[in-house]
C-alpha cells in the first residue's frame, strides 16, 4: 500500500512537470507573437520611410517634367494607407504586449527591451527511433503510465492475497496462584501465589479462515483485473501516440525549417529587386507603379520571414516537449521548478 501511495505522488509530480513545460512553451509563444507584432510595426515604419522617399522623388521628377501630377497623388494616397497600417500594427503590438504581461504576471507598465534572437538552426541529431526511445524514457505521461501499471499489479497482488486462506496461531504462557486464603494474597503469597512461579499455565489457539463466499474479496479481484486491463490498453495506445507525436513533430520541424530558409532567400531576392527598381526609377527607366509593386512585395516577404522564423521556433520547442527534453536543452533543473514538499 505504501508503494502505491509513493507511485501516486510521483505521478502527480510528473504531471506537474508536464504542465510546467507546456506553460513555458505557451509563454514563449506569447513572447514570440509579441516579437512578430513588433517586427511588423518596424517593417511598416520602414515602409513609411520608403514611401515618403519615393513620393518626394516623384515630386522632384514632376518639377523636371518626368512625372505627372497624378503620380504624386497616388503616392500621397499610399502614404496615408501606410500610416493607417502603422496605426493598426501599433494597436496589435500593444495587444500582444498586454497578453505577454498577463502571461508572465508582470506589472502593467512593464517595458520590454529588444527581443531575444530566434533560433535559425536545425538540430543535428533528428532521428525517429532515437527520439522515440528518448521520449519513452523521459515523457511524464509515459512514466506516469508505468507507475500506474505497477500500481495495478500491486493491487492485483493485494487482491489475490485477500482471497487466500489465512491461518493465525496464538499462544500464551503464564503462571497462576493456588491460594485459598483470599484473592488479595494471590500476588503477595511467595509460596503459593503467582510470584512463586510454581503453577504455570499455557494456552494455544489456531484460527483458519477461507473466504469462499466473501463478496468483498470477489469484488476486489474483479476491480483489480479491470484496472490491470485498462492500464494495458492505455499503455498500448500511449506507445503508438508517443511514437506518432514524435514523428509528427520531427516532420513539422523539418518542413518549417525549409519554409524559413525559403523565406530568407525570397526576402533577400525581393530586397535586391526593390533596390534595383528604385535605382532605375531614379534614372527614369521605371515608373512609379513598378516601384510600388516591388515595395509591396518586399514588405510582404519581410513579414513572411518573421512569421516563418517564429513558426520554426514554436515547432522546435514543441519538438522538445514531445520528447520531454525542453528543460535539458536549456540546462534547467526541473526539480527546482516544483514545490519542495511534493
Amino acid at each position: 500500500m505504501e508503494k502505491i501511495l509513493e507511485n501516486q505522488t510521483e505521478i502527480m509530480r510528473e504531471q506537474m512537470e508536464d504542465q510546467v513545460a507546456s506553460k513555458v512553451v505557451s509563454t514563449l509563444v506569447d513572447y514570440w507573437n509579441y516579437s512578430v507584432k513588433e517586427s511588423g510595426f518596424q517593417t511598416f515604419e520602414q515602409l513609411l520611410k520608403n514611401t515618403k522617399n519615393v513620393r518626394d522623388l516623384t515630386i522632384r521628377k514632376q518639377g523636371l517634367g518626368l512625372s505627372e501630377s497624378f503620380e504624386v497623388n497616388q503616392w500621397n494616397a499610399l502614404l496615408s494607407q501606410v500610416e493607417g497600417q502603422m496605426a493598426q500594427a501599433s494597436a496589435e503590438k500593444e495587444e500582444a504586449r498586454r497578453k505577454l504581461i498577463r502571461s508572465l504576471n508582470l506589472p502593467e507598465d512593464t517595458i520590454f527591451q529588444k527581443t531575444t534572437p530566434l533560433s535559425e538552426t536545425l538540430p543535428t541529431k533528428l532521428d525517429y527511433q532515437s527520439d522515440i526511445d528518448y521520449a519513452y524514457q523521459h515523457r511524464a505521461d509515459f512514466r506516469a503510465l508505468l507507475r500506474k501499471k505497477e500500481n495495478a499489479e500491486l493491487s492485483m497482488k493485494m487482491a489475490k492475497n485477500e482471497a487466500m486462506p489465512t491461518l493465525k496461531a496464538a499462544g500464551t504462557y503464564g503462571y497462576q496462584a493456588q491460594n485459598t486464603i483470599s484473592p488479595q494474597t494471590n500476588y503477595s503469597d511467595s509460596r503459593n501465589g503467582v510470584t512463586s512461579f510454581q503453577y504455570p499455565i499455557m494456552q494455544g489457539s489456531l484460527d483458519l479462515s477461507y473466504p469462499i463466499m466473501d463478496k468483498g474479496v470477489k469484488v476486489g479481484l474483479r476491480d483489480a483485473e479491470i484496472q490491470k486491463r485498462q492500464v494495458a490498453l492505455e499503455e498500448a495506445d500511449l506507445v503508438k501516440a508517443v511514437s506518432d507525436d514524435v514523428k509528427t513533430r520531427i516532420d513539422i520541424l523539418k518542413a518549417s525549417y525549409r519554409v524559413m530558409e525559403n523565406a530568407k532567400r525570397t526576402e533577400e531576392e525581393s530586397k535586391k529587386y526593390y533596390n534595383g527598381v528604385l535605382r532605375s526609377f531614379q534614372q527614369g527607366r521605371f515608373n512609379a507603379l513598378a516601384v510600388k509593386n516591388a515595395l509591396d512585395t518586399l514588405v510582404q516577404d519581410q513579414l513572411s520571414l518573421v512569421r516563418a522564423k517564429v513558426d520554426y521556433n514554436i515547432n522546435l520547442h514543441r519538438y522538445y516537449v514531445a520528447k520531454n527534453a525542453l528543460f535539458e536543452e536549456y540546462g534547467v533543473d526541473r526539480a527546482k521548478l516544483l514545490p519542495e514538499n511534493l
